[in-house]
């Protein structure tokens, strides 16, 4: 399953940095720190949103970014651009929305395999058919015995819809007779997808079984830099939650223990 959501609610301090700027942790939802350099100011200023997504806009967007990125100083680069130039520039490279991924778990042992095959519900809805229900990936109340392998992920995306980055992770969840009775780390990775972004590194993570849900949740840090200029930068959170149930229920939180 994907959620897509606009980027302002999930990192509640949007703002472009300079290059000396540094990412600063600690906001609930992800943060952005800012300088006030006049390229960084006019960037923050400019609204990419009037940008459609067509061949002749992504051609002509990828041109502009090329002239910036090659220049020996991409912001005095960025400051000559026209005003259609900079919105080109920024719906090209700016992280504008994100990409929430969830569902569906994978069964790991025996029992749950044995859950998986034995009720064609079940079947059904752990495939890439699940129903979705407010977010959630939903296995129609069978329960899921055993344990379980459940990921979580996040991109990020231009105003194009191309990726930018991707957070991926995933947590082992075991049930007992309808209990959720362990929640486990196994792993995750932060991956840079397009030119000039790079992974930082991990900000932070927490596995543990809240509200009778396992949860996990992971912060990973990210940058686009050009030629010396960190133009932005990120530390969003995917979290995803499992229930003795068998849901999977993915959101931007960056904690386990709240909602």
């Amino acid at each position: 399953m994907r959620i897509i959501r606009p980027l302002a609610p999930i990192l509640v301090a949007l703002a472009l940095v300079g290059a000396s700027g540094a990412a600063a942790s600690g906001a609930a939802r992800g943060s952005i720190t800012q300088d006030t350099s006049e390229a960084d100011a006019m960037l923050a200023e400019t609204d990419s949103s009037l940008v459609e997504p067509t061949s002749l806009n992504i051609e002509a967007a990828t041109d502009v970014s090329r002239s910036v990125a090659k220049a020996a100083d991409p912001r005095a680069a960025f400051l000559k651009l026209s005003k259609r130039e900079r919105r080109l520039f920024k719906a090209m490279n700016v992280v504008v929305r994100v990409v929430e991924d969830g569902g569906p778990a994978v069964p790991i042992d025996d029992a749950a395999a044995a859950s998986f095959a034995s009720d064609p519900r079940a079947a059904l809805t752990v495939s890439a058919a699940m129903a979705t229900t407010g977010g959630s990936t939903v296995r129609a109340g069978v329960p899921a015995n055993g344990c379980w392998s459940v990921p979580g992920g996040l991109t990020g995306t231009n105003a194009f819809g191309g990726a930018l980055w991707r957070v991926s992770h995933s947590h082992q969840l075991c049930v007992t007779n309808g209990r959720v009775t362990k929640a486990a780390f196994q792993s995750t990775t932060g991956h840079g997808l397009f030119a000039g972004w790079r992974w930082v590194k991990l900000d932070g993570k927490a596995t543990g079984i809240v509200n009778g849900q396992s949860r996990q949740y992971v912060q990973h840090k990210f940058a686009l830099g050009i030629n010396g200029w960190d133009v932005q930068v990120v530390d969003p959170c995917s979290r995803s939650a499992g229930t003795a149930s068998g849901n999977v229920i993915p959101s931007t939180a960056c904690n386990i223990t709240l909602g």
